[in-house]
């Protein structure tokens, strides 16, 4: 009995300490769920959880939003307080959503239903101005063609009237053929009478005057035969006369080449020490002026180099340009004077030339700009008109000469001398042209004028050789051959006038660069001495300038010009240095020359 009551004891402990002792658990899950009960068993990834009606089950952690235990029963009001507050907040949120798009689509209803009305407003009206359009061409076209039947009345009768009247005229003018007709034929019956009358007549004039001619002919040829023969009796005489005198100045002929044959054997047979060799004497002293015309080709480097920098440019920079034809070039007109001193073996010359030629240069290309709306375009442009411009090339040199070896025939001096030479052009007539898009109402029809310039300054000495011939005591040939060592700079202009919707603007290119150049220059004269002092000549001129690029430079952007394009500086110096050309110059002259002479032995070599 006692360890029953002791069992008992210890029972209603137990039981009491878990009562009292143990933690009400409350688990709030992600979905908004709050479960009430406790944990029995958890590992890493779940839990074993009994509920308040003693219902065991197994809940994942990843869905367990917190735990919390009995005495935080307060905290647990509050939790609960503060998501009933948030729930209210949301569904106070939510009926604010919903009545802001209410509002919204109410405001967006009569809103399409102003535009409808406009709409519909404007269909009527357009409809109205359709019917009135459509009424009054319909009483356009009645109006047009009451006043055309009008008029195809009036012009019916008239028509009839001209026709009536033009019968009547052809009816009188075939009464009145006819009249002629009659008349005619009488008047040529007796006309004919007259006529037959008539040459029967002339024909026995004819007949008598024709008997009395023949009588007189026989006379005259009898007459002349007898002439003739006389005269030619005549001849004989004297054709024999002057084959006589002929055979005789022969025989004189044939005698006096014998002779000379004779004295020639003779000589071939004197020893070597007493014939005569030809004179090399260097007694000469002379000053000549010699002026010549002629014609001209010439090309030059400079235009053509940035020709092909801007083909560069174009191809490079990928933002529009222009690409050059090869240009058209003519002949035009060649001028040359040259003023030679002679003194013993020294020659000594001061001149100068100039060789134009007309060139002409169209190109194609894009531009690209900004339409009226403001977006980006491109178009294409070509040259519509580029007339020829004149291009020159002109020279001055002095020189000197000594001869160094002199025959009876030729004359060899080598050369040193100084060229100066000056390239120019200006060509201010080229105009390009941009057709706008037909399909692009915004885009731009454009005008460009372009006036181009190039200069270049060359200078430097020369080395060569000269040769010269003298036969016959009148003809003298020429020959100069020179080495030139150049360098000098080139300075290159493009402006451009862009005439775009009555307006225009322009804009301003310039390069400049610095060269080293190797020059060739050959030079013939064929002269002939009309008398001492008065000679005339024939000649050429050939120069060829081959240039080197030593320094690139110059203004690569003067007022936004299309040199911008050409992307920089060090690029371009890069792939411009295969560029440079070549300029070559030729003419032909004909003209005439003075010698003063001032030797004392005049004529010798």
């Amino acid at each position: 009995m006692f360890y029953l009551k002791r069992i008992f004891v210890l029972f209603l402990f137990i039981y009491l300490s878990r009562e009292v002792f143990s933690e009400t658990q409350y688990v709030y899950m992600k979905d908004g769920r709050i479960l009430k009960g406790e944990v029995l068993h958890q590992s890493s990834d779940k839990i074993k959880f009994k509920s308040a009606e003693g219902k065991e089950e197994e809940i994942l952690k990843n869905s367990i939003k917190r735990i919390i235990f009995k005495n935080a029963e307060a905290e647990y009001q509050k939790q609960k307080l503060e998501l009933e507050a948030k729930l209210e907040q949301e569904r106070e949120a939510k009926f604010k959503r919903e009545q802001k798009e209410k509002l919204k689509r109410e405001r967006l209803e009569r809103l399409r239903q102003e535009r409808e009305a406009k709409l519909r407003q404007e269909q009527e009206t357009k409809l109205k101005q359709e019917q009135e359009a459509k009424l009054k061409q319909e009483q356009e076209a009645k109006l047009k063609q009451e006043q055309e039947a009008k008029l195809k009345q009036e012009q019916e009768a008239k028509l009839k009237q001209e026709r009536e009247a033009k019968l009547k005229q052809e009816q009188e003018a075939k009464f009145k053929q006819e009249q002629e007709a009659k008349l005619k034929q009488e008047q040529e019956a007796k006309l004919k009478q007259e006529q037959e009358a008539k040459l029967k007549q002339e024909q026995e004039a004819k007949l008598k005057q024709e008997q009395e001619t023949k009588l007189k002919q026989e006379q005259e040829t009898k007459f002349k035969q007898e002439q003739e023969a006389k005269l030619k009796q005549e001849q004989e005489e004297k054709l024999n006369q002057e084959q006589n005198a002929k055979l005789k100045a022969e025989e004189e002929d044939r005698q006096k080449k014998i002779e000379e044959e004779e004295n020639k054997q003779k000589l071939a047979e004197q020893p070597a020490s007493q014939k005569t060799t030809p004179s090399t004497s260097f007694d000469r002293h002379s000053f000549e002026v010699l002026v010549g015309l002629g014609r001209s080709q010439y090309e030059s480097q400079v235009p053509n180099f940035h020709r092909a920098v801007e083909g560069y440019a174009t191809i490079i920079g990928n933002k529009g340009g222009f690409f050059n034809n090869s240009p058209d070039r003519k002949d035009s007109t060649a001028k040359t004077i040259n003023l030679r001193y002679n003194w013993n073996r020294f020659v000594g010359e001061f001149g100068g030339s100039q060789m134009n030629s007309l060139e002409s240069v169209t190109s194609f290309g894009i531009i690209p700009y900004s339409d009226l709306s403001s977006t980006p375009v491109t178009q294409g442009a070509f040259t519509a008109s580029a007339p020829p411009h004149t291009i020159s090339y002109k020279q001055i040199f002095a020189q000197g000469s000594y001869t160094v070896y002199k025959n009876s025939f030729l004359e060899v001096r080598p050369i040193l001398g100084y060229h100066k030479i000056w390239q120019t052009g200006k060509d201010d007539s080229k105009i390009d042209i941009s057709p706008k898009d037909p399909n692009n109402s915004s885009s731009i029809d454009w005008v460009i004028r372009y006036g181009t310039s190039f200069s270049d300054y060359l200078s430097g000495p020369s080395l060569g050789f000269a040769l010269e011939s003298k036969w016959n005591e009148k003809w003298e040939a020429r020959l100069d051959f020179q080495r030139q060592f150049l360098h000098g700079n080139s300075t290159f202009t493009r402006d451009q006038i862009a005439t775009i919707l009555g307006g225009f603007f322009e804009s301003r290119s310039a390069l400049t660069n610095e060269w080293k150049v190797d020059g060739l220059s050959v030079s013939g004269k064929l002269i002939y001495h009309w008398k001492d002092t008065v000679f005339f000549w024939g000649g050429f001129q050939y120069s060829k300038l081959s240039y080197k690029m030593e320094q690139f430079g110059g203004d690569l952007d003067v007022n936004g010009s299309p040199a911008s394009a050409y992307v920089s500086l060090q690029l371009i110096h890069s792939l411009t240095q295969g560029l440079a050309g070549n300029s070559t110059a030729k003419a032909i002259y004909i003209g005439a020359g003075y010698n003063f002479d001032f030797s004392s032995k005049k004529g010798s070599q």
